[in-house]
Order: C-alpha cells, then structure tokens, then sequence
C-alpha cells in the first residue's frame, strides 16, 4: 500500500451526509419559492445556502490548518523509541499512543484509517487515548506510515481529513516448528530419532565407531548382534555405531515471484520461510553447521555455514530481508516512479517539497533532485544507525547498477516504501538461480553437506544446468533433496471458490504443477536428486529424518 498523495484533493473539504441534506433541502427550497412566486421560501432558502457557504469558507481554512499542523502523537510507556517492535507472525501487538488536536474549535473525529505495508495488519481502538493492534502476517519487516484521520466540524455540516506520520517498524519473527505439538505421531518420533542421531555425530573419526550396547529392536541389522555380550546376557544385544561424518545441511531458498504468488501470509513462500527456518534452529540447537543461500535468477544473499546463536541470528536477519529484496529484476518499477515514491514520502512524512521534472537526470541543472538525493541518503544512514546497529543488510550500492538507483531503492527499503514487485515469471529463471546456487556451494569448503533446495520450480525449464551442478555434488558426496510446495495442503485455493471460473484456474494450476514436477523427477533422479512429498506440518520432520540417515 502506497502512501497517500499529498495533493488538494486529499486535504479538501466537503460537506457531510447531514450537510448534502441540508443544502438539497436549501436548494429545494429556493427553486420552489422561484417557482410559486414565495419570497419568504426564496429568502429562507437562499440564507441557508449561503451559511453553508460561508461555512465551506470557514471549513476551507480549518483543513489548511490541519494540513500543516493537525496533531501530534505522543506515545505511551511501553513504546521504546527507534526500536524495532518484535513478535511472532500471527501474534498481536498492542501499542498505546494518544493524539492531540492542535486545532482549538471542535473537530469530532469519525474515522481513522491507519496505512501499512509489509504483511502489517492494524486495528484502531479507542478516541483520543488510541491502542494500535498490530499483527505481522509474515515473516519479514512491516511497517505503519501513519493514520489519515477524518472527522467532522461546523456542526457536523463539512467533513475534513488529514495525515498524521507516524512510524513504527514490526518485526515478524518465524513461529519455531515445535518437535512434537502440532505435528504427527510418526513425524514427532521422527525428529525425536533424528535430534538423538545428530547430536551422536561427532566430527573427527575413523569410521564407523561403537557407541553402545544396547537390546536388540525390530529392524536391527544381524550382522551388528554382538554374540558374545547375547551369550554373557541371555539375551540378543545389538551394537550400535556412530558415523564419523558430521552432519551439515546447506538449505538454497528460491525468493522468485512464483513463491509469492497467493494470499499474504499462506503464500509458498511463507511456508518456505517457517521451514528454512526450523530447520536453520534445529540446527543450530544440535550444534551442528548448516548453511543458507537466497536466489531467484541469480544468488541474492549468502549466510555463510556456522553453528551457535551468532550463526541463527544472522540467518534470521537473512529471512526477516526476503521481502524487502528491491533489485532491479525484481520490481516492476521505473526511474521517474521510483524518485516519485521517495519524494511523495518526504512530502507526507516530513512536509519537504522537491520540484522534479518528468526528466530528472536530463536536467543538470535541477537542484531538487541533488536535494532529494541529499535527503534520501541522510534518512538512510540515520535508520542503518538507530534501527540496524549500524550494519546495513545489503550495501547501499547493490541495489542497482545506476548509484543514484541504488541510493533510492536502499531509501525504500529501510523506509518502508512499498514498491510494485514484478509478477512476470521469467522462463528459466529458476534454473539460472539454482545452478548458480548449487555451484556456490560446492565452491564452500567442508562437507559432506545434504544440499535442501526449496523451490515450486515454477520457471525450472532448463533442468540441464540443474542436472550438472547436482552431477557436480554427486561427485563430491554431497546429496541434494528438493523439497517443492505444491502439495495440496500448500495451495490458495480454500476448496470453496467464489466462482466457477476461480476453481478451474485453481484446477489447472494444479495440473500444471504436476506435470512439472514429474518432468523434474525425471530429469534429476538420474543425477541423485531426491524429491520430498510432504504437507507444511510434517515437513521439518522429514527433513531431518533425512539428515539423519546421511548421517
């Protein structure tokens, strides 16, 4: 959601439902006195018309004056100031402010109109003493510009509206994917062998090493029964063993538009997120290194594999950015929209005018745009220091090729501006990004990693580069899994479609995807490349079921 533009039309004044009645009833009133030759209905009716235009007049003046000043915003105790809100997707913040009319003649207000973007949902309660509820709907940064508030005056006859900034920025933190609440008997157990498995591994070894006698289980292997503890016993005793190999894990993220597609919140790359992000924290909860690359048609972003909670911070921060990725193949854009949302920006939020013309770096001698450079780079590095300790995500000059580009869309990002993403897929994009992310990380040292690649493959038409680079793994004794959202408990569709059109494209999407994976499959299974089929509560389970028999 764009912010409100600051033109007259915004900030005008109009007359109310009760002020249209009177004044067709003031106009009613004339026509009929003209008409049937009544003075008295003439006369009555034309001084009610111009007492609503003297109010028009007064009510003019009053929304001139709300414009420049029309109330401050002064927060409660629980506010910290220039500090990010944290909470997880789906939970509720309330946040306490009080907004107090600097205007001195009555103004009731009527409506208030709060404006976010970033998967931000806000609630408005109360009048005067305000509690904001603000609920994030996916993992990543959101953001609330302000409220635009409305309310009447003159007795109720004109309505006025205003802008009110007032910024704050939420953090929706991933739901971490419990071991055993919400998921599956068979999937609890699953990661309970699997948390029991990895924390045996060690790093250094020879082999295969004894760990345990133990009784012997269903399923056990005849060749690992030690017969000489079974005689001593009585009883059938089996060895156990633990693997030499440490167990490491590289998850590659596809952040292309496909994932995006769908409802904010239940889109696939939500799912996608909460995955990535259990597994990074069971990970990291055992101690053992994993990794974690962002791609679309080409690697975005790259943590790094390590372990501990300095490694699982950063990777969040990681995730927390996916939605605020504003490079140029990304948006759907152009340069003179770009410098309009930043300039309309300074405009609402901090009532700075830049004059720029339709072309802006034709003109060498238009100052404005230096200025609103000089601005945007300034609000830039104020929120790199107050709100990110002073480390940006990405650099400032990576956001586009074109430094003054770059500059606006970094303005953007850690502003809040919400531009327009770009939802043409681009065919073979997939494959590009994911060959390049694969070769990434065979060039990182260690390993043996198990290589999870979370993607719907949706532009994934050139599988020969993807089948080199898993050849190329395979080679190295990495193991590549591709786990695809397109299982029917990812889909958009509620089963319910508003009509029968909505639930034939839903039907075909869903062939579509089908058939795509099996040319997938296909494709890569000769190369050692196995598919995961599974739902988004038992996902992580399976994932590190998989783990443990690399393991």
């Amino acid at each position: 959601m764009a912010l409100p533009k600051p033109m007259e039309s915004t900030h005008r004044a109009r007359l109310s439902s009760q002020g249209r009645l009177i004044g067709y009833s003031a106009l009613t009133l004339t026509l009929a006195g003209l008409v049937s030759s009544i003075p008295v209905a003439t006369a009555l009716g034309t001084s009610i018309g111009a007492l609503l235009l003297a109010g028009q007049l007064i009510a003019q003046a009053r929304q001139a004056h709300l414009r420049t000043s029309g109330s401050s915003i002064s927060e409660g105790a629980s506010c910290r100031s220039h500090a990010p809100l944290k909470t997880t997707t789906g939970n509720t913040l309330a946040l306490d402010i009080t907004l107090t009319l600097t205007a001195r003649y009555a103004f009731r207000i009527i409506a208030l109109e709060p404006q976010t973007v970033g998967g931000l949902v806000c609630h408005v309660e109360g009048d005067g003493s305000l509690s904001l509820k603000l609920t994030p709907t996916r993992i990543g940064h959101g953001f609330l510009h302000g409220l635009r508030v409305r309310g009447t005056t003159f007795g109720g006859l004109f309505e006025l509206a205003y802008w009110a900034p007032y910024r704050v920025r939420v953090q929706g933190l991933p739901r971490l994917f419990p071991a055993g609440k919400g998921l599956t008997i068979r999937t609890a157990r699953a990661t309970a062998r699997a948390q029991a498995s990895v924390m045996s591994a060690r790093r250094r070894g020879f082999g295969l090493e004894l760990r345990e006698l133990r009784d012997y289980q269903s399923g056990d292997s005849f060749k690992h029964i030690a017969w000489r503890a079974t005689a001593r016993r009585g009883k059938v005793v089996s060895r156990e063993f633990e693997s030499d190999l440490s167990v490491s894990a590289w998850i590659a993220l596809d952040v292309s538009p496909s994932m995006f597609w769908g409802p904010t919140g239940k889109s696939r790359i939500d799912y996608a997120m909460e995955t990535a992000y259990g597994l990074l924290s069971m990970m990291a909860r055992m101690g053992q290194p994993c990794g974690m690359s962002l791609f679309d048609t080409d690697v975005r972003h790259v943590i790094a594999s390590g372990t501990g909670r300095g490694h699982l911070r950063r990777a969040t921060t990681a995730l927390l950015e996916i939605n605020s990725l504003v490079h140029e193949e990304r948006t759907e854009v152009s340069s003179m929209e770009l410098i309009q949302h930043v300039s309309r920006w300074f405009q609402t939020q901090e009532n700075l005018h830049f004059h720029i013309t339709d072309t802006p770096y034709a003109d060498t001698s238009n100052l404005d745009l230096a200025r609103l450079a000089s601005a945007a780079r300034r609000k830039v590095y104020e929120y790199i220091e107050s709100e990110h300790d002073g480390r940006p995500i990405v650099p400032i000059d990576e956001y586009a090729q074109d430094p003054n580009q770059s500059l606006f869309r970094a303005f953007a990002r850690y502003a809040g501006i919400s531009l327009p993403l770009e939802q043409s897929p681009r065919p073979g994009g997939q494959s590009l990004g994911l060959a390049a992310a694969l070769e990434g990380i065979l060039e990182r040292p260690g390993g043996p990693h198990t290589v999870v690649v979370i993607s719907d493959l949706y532009t994934a038409t050139d599988l020969e580069l993807v089948r080199r680079a898993a050849l190329a793994l395979r080679r190295q004794r990495h193991n590549l899994v591709v786990f695809c959202p397109s299982d029917p408990s990812f889909e958009t569709f509620d089963g319910t479609p508003q009509a029968e059109l909505q639930g034939a494209l839903g039907f075909t999407a869903n062939l579509a995807t089908q058939q795509r994976l099996r040319e997938a499959r296909a494709a890569l299974h000769p190369a050692g490349v196995s598919f995961l089929h599974c739902g988004p509560r038992d996902v992580l389970g399976r994932l590190l079921e998989r783990l443990r028999r690399v393991a």
